[in-house]
């Protein structure tokens, strides 16, 4: 709402004014004020005539800082008196408050009065939104701005606010908790052989703190793997079972000397397991064996069939009852064979084949007689005698036929019957005249006079040749054709011609005439056929590219030349569409084009037009994005949505924030633009830093149409009890994590040994306190030592180091006859270096 200068300075002479305006119906008190040049009580009369008014004041109180010189200027129109409607001051009444929105009526020339009535006629004009603090604000350009939404928090409830002119709604002002995820408790731990772990999710309380509550489960510490024994407990905040001792595995051994058994190993409840399963005694199989097969032998003419056999005892070897050993042996008879004489007899010797016997044609099979008798445990034989046996004997005829061949001199030769000669009967065939003269078609081109002729066969049946009983046609002999005429001769085009010129379109057909011969004449049809009325029409025209002259086009009557099968025509007319050409860049919807073309559509009388090659389609033009799809920066989008005035107009997106989280991000999308609505908090790590004893987040938001992680101050996790790791982000669960036990006791002597603590040392933790061991390590000096060619000896330790309480040269002895310690380490010195010196001077 717009408050108008001095109007709440001026609040008991509007009251006075008030109290006139009612107790004197008249000319109010106020009027004769404004005459008096009070500009102060005349404008607060105006403001308060509400609900008397036909209109505004437009009185510039800007133009009088220093109070009116001259009379209330009324730029009407103003107040008309209630009672008695005459308009106060010669007001002018001639637009605002008329109803009617006047070319020059806006809020300079019908302001609102400060209660927000009055003002113009005409609609106002929404220029922009802004916040004012939780609720938005709505400006005008030509109105004064009004709220339209008092406060964000009444749509939203406790979560609203305003951002960028709009409400928005962030859970995590009405309650933090609404924004935090609790998905990170504390590592588990061992206590003992029992795992503490604590559930996720947690729970979120206060401001966003994160509280995970902890069990614990007594992990077993034995257990059993398939065939493993098995050893466990807890480590590093995990169970564990370790394989320990593998119970072996099933199959078949041997329980004693006789007996075989399925050993079935295993592990159950923690402890490995064996038992014997499906025995088998190894002595059922004992007893007699074959060795070998049934093998004849003889005895007289009589064949006997005997096999070799050993007494096995078995005993179990390998888990199995295959090995034995052999008691004894023996040759056990199988069977008593055949006597070898009852095969004597004839026998056939190779195939049946065909051969003559007496003037027959038969089958012969050659036999033998055998002989038999005993010989090696197998029946053999002698042949004392052969023969030949034939059947299926057929007597050979001496003449025959084979369809009109004779054949005579029959006999029979290697077993088959021939004949030794042959007659052809055909021979003696002959042709005769049969009928009349006649014409004839002797092809498709050819009149012919035609004689037919018959045929005369000789067969054979009986073993004879006999004469024909009849002659008939045959193709054996074909007419007899002279004065041959050919039809084709007679080939060509007949008709055609004009008729009427372009008066007539219809004009005559000219067809080609092909002659042959049918039904023993010449005769034609109309093979081939030139009508050119389909040539008729529009010719020439077309476009010669770009702007210009173009060819005409000429309408022309076709018509066939007489008595052939060419065209030709006569003009009726011609077409130019030149004068429709117009040169230069042009828009073609959204389309940039060169240049528009008038031409005759090609073999038509009607004009068409063209655009020239594009210069760029504003349409599918890609539109640009100075940031691409980058949140955490701000850009803009360009989208190029038409064609205007021969160039591409555009229209700008830039990227802006919609709440203090969350920014709208534009991109491309080929030829046009898209959005979406970014959560900065997305960019925040899931691990999180150490600031002190407390565990942080790093928190983003959105500043300047950008994700940053400095638009929003980073908050406290969880403030850590035993404090917070730097190098994992975590609060540590034990007080010996790190390890506080840093300070070892000096390195000292004990005797003539070195001892050393450990660093760190052995934290052990009890209750809400802990203690620190350091184990010591003894390390004994060495009581004697050499470096170089120095002998040291007498070694001690003090101050924590090893030392040698005295010295000896040894090379110094190096040609004495010293035979101690000394001596022996130069003579072993001294080979090594001749070992591998080569020449030494």
């Amino acid at each position: 709402m717009v408050w108008k200068k001095g109007y709440i300075g001026l609040s008991v002479s509007l009251l006075i004014l008030f109290a006139a305006l009612f107790l004197y119906p008249e000319t109010a008190a106020a009027a004769q004020a404004c005459y008096d040049y009070d500009c102060y009580s005349c404008y607060d009369y105006y403001d308060s005539c509400s609900s008397l008014q036909t209109g505004y004041d437009a009185y510039d109180i800007g133009r009088c800082p220093n109070g009116c010189v001259t009379r209330c200027q009324e730029l009407g129109p103003c107040c008309i008196n209630y009672y008695n409607s005459d308009t106060l001051y010669g007001c002018d009444t001639h637009y605002c408050g008329d109803g009617t929105c006047d070319s020059d009526e806006d809020s300079s020339s019908c302001p609102l009065y400060p209660d927000g009535s009055g003002g113009g006629d005409c609609d106002c004009n929404p220029s922009g939104r802004t916040c004012n603090g939780n609720g938005v604000f709505e400006h005008y350009s030509n109105c004064g701005g009004r709220q339209i939404i008092d406060d964000c928090r009444d749509v939203y409830g406790a979560g609203g606010y305003c951002s960028g002119g709009e409400c928005a709604n962030d859970p995590c002002r009405a309650d933090p908790c609404n924004c935090v995820s609790c998905y990170s408790p504390p590592s588990s731990y061992c206590k003992g052989a029992t795992r503490v772990y604590f559930s996720s999710p947690g729970t979120c309380y206060g401001s966003g703190q994160c509280h995970y509550s902890a069990d614990s489960y007594r992990c077993p510490t034995s257990g059993c793997n398939g065939r493993w024994r098995q050893s466990g407990g807890c480590s590093g905040g995990s169970c564990y079972m370790n394989n320990v001792e593998y119970c072996g595995d099933d199959g078949w051994g041997c329980q004693n000397s006789d007996t075989s058994g399925y050993l079935s190993r295993g592990c159950s409840g923690g402890s490995c397991y064996a038992s014997w399963s499906s025995q088998q005694n190894c002595n059922n199989q004992n007893g007699w064996h074959d060795t070998s097969g049934c093998y004849g032998t003889g005895s007289g003419s009589t064949i006997v069939s005997v096999k070799n056999q050993q007494h096995r005892d078995y005993y179990c070897s390998s888990g199995n009852c295959n090995s034995y050993s052999v008691t004894g042996a023996r040759t056990a008879t199988c069977s008593t064979g055949e006597n070898c004489a009852g095969r004597t007899g004839w026998y056939n010797t190779g195939s049946q084949y065909a051969a003559c016997n007496a003037g027959q044609a038969c089958t012969a099979q050659n036999q033998e007689y055998r002989s038999y008798g005993c010989s090696s445990a197998s029946c053999t034989y002698s042949v004392t005698n052969t023969q030949v046996v034939y059947s299926g004997c057929s007597t050979c005829p001496s003449t025959g036929c084979s369809g009109d061949t004779r054949y005579y001199s029959g006999t029979c030769s290697g077993g088959s019957c021939t004949f030794g000669s042959s007659q052809d009967c055909n021979v003696n065939n002959y042709c005769s005249n049969s009928g009349s003269l006649f014409l004839a078609c002797a092809d498709s081109n050819t009149l012919v006079t035609r004689q037919n002729r018959n045929y005369n066969d000789y067969t054979c049946s009986g073993g004879s040749c006999n004469p024909p009983p009849f002659s008939y046609a045959s193709g054996n002999c074909p007419p007899v054709d002279s004065s041959p005429q050919t039809c084709s001769n007679s080939n060509g085009w007949y008709g055609g011609g004009d008729a009427n010129g372009c008066s007539t379109r219809d004009d005559p057909t000219s067809y080609y005439r092909s002659y042959s011969c049918s039904n023993n004449n010449c005769n034609f049809n109309n093979a081939d056929s030139k009508d050119c009325d389909d040539k008729d029409g529009w010719y020439g025209g077309g476009n010669n590219g770009g702007c210009g002259a173009d060819p005409s086009s000429e309408d022309r009557d076709y018509y066939a030349t007489s008595n052939t099968n060419s065209c030709t025509y006569g003009s009726c007319g011609t077409k130019n569409c030149d004068s429709g050409d117009s040169c230069g860049s042009v828009c073609d919807g959204t389309v940039i084009k060169k240049y528009l073309d008038s031409y005759v559509v090609a073999g038509t009388g009607s004009c068409t037009s063209y655009y020239g090659d594009a210069v760029e389609d504003c349409a599918s033009k890609a539109s640009s994005d100075t940031d691409g799809d980058n949140p955490q920066a701000q850009g803009t989008v360009t989208d190029y949505t038409g064609c205007s005035g021969g160039s591409c107009a555009s229209t700008g997106y830039t990227d802006t924030c919609t709440s203090s989280t969350q920014v709208r991000e534009y991109l491309t999308s080929g030829a046009s633009y898209t959005s979406y609505v970014k959560n900065c908090e997305e960019y925040e790590p899931g691990a999180t830093y150490c600031s002190g004893s407390n565990r942080m987040r790093r928190d983003w938001g959105c500043s300047s149409g950008a994700c940053s992680d400095g638009a929003a101050s980073d908050s406290v996790v969880e403030t850590c009890s035993l404090g917070c790791n730097p190098s994992t982000g975590q609060c540590y669960q034990s007080l010996c994590s790190p390890n506080p036990c840093t300070s070892p006791p000096a390195t000292g002597c004990s005797g003539t040994s070195r001892v050393t603590y450990p660093n760190p040392g052995t934290c052990t933790q009890s209750g809400n306190s802990y203690s620190c061991s350091y184990p010591p390590t003894y390390t004994p000096c060495a009581s004697t030592d050499c470096s170089g060619a120095v002998r040291r000896y007498s070694g001690t330790c003090s101050g924590g180091s090893c030392t040698f309480g005295g010295t000896e040269d040894c090379a110094a002895k190096a040609s004495s006859e010293h035979r101690g310690l000394c001596g022996k380490s130069q003579q072993r010195h001294g080979r090594r270096q001749l070992k591998g010196a080569g020449n030494v001077h």
